[in-house]
């Protein structure tokens, strides 16, 4: 391809755009057929993949703590209402049995 473009008269610069013309068409044909590997390798895992039991089996390894903490603001003239302190069973003594009434705090007006 070189000699035969050699052998022709053309200027440079409508060389360098067919070559740039070329290459461009080449990696986009490159992009497209790494595109095409990856979905296809995706679609491969995801059918071999039993991802409700993967999510299930995730979860139930999983230990979550949460800390939240909720504040009701009382509108001008209101009093206010009721106040909740909740703990987990780690934080519980060992040994010591948890009542409703040994849940409230102070300032409960339950």
């Amino acid at each position: 391809m070189r000699q035969l473009l050699a052998d022709m008269k053309i200027p440079k610069d409508a060389l360098l755009h067919l070559l740039s013309q070329h290459l461009l068409i080449q990696l986009e044909e490159t992009k497209q057929n790494v595109y095409r590997m990856v979905a296809r390798e995706l679609k491969v895992l995801l059918e071999r993949t039993n991802v409700a039991d993967e999510i299930a089996s995730a979860l139930t390894r999983l230990s979550l703590d949460v800390t939240m903490q909720v504040k009701f603001s009382a509108r001008e003239g209101d009093a206010p209402g009721v106040r909740v302190k909740v703990t987990s069973k780690e934080e519980e003594a060992p040994g010591s049995t948890r009542t409703p009434s040994a849940a409230r705090t102070e300032g409960d007006d339950r």
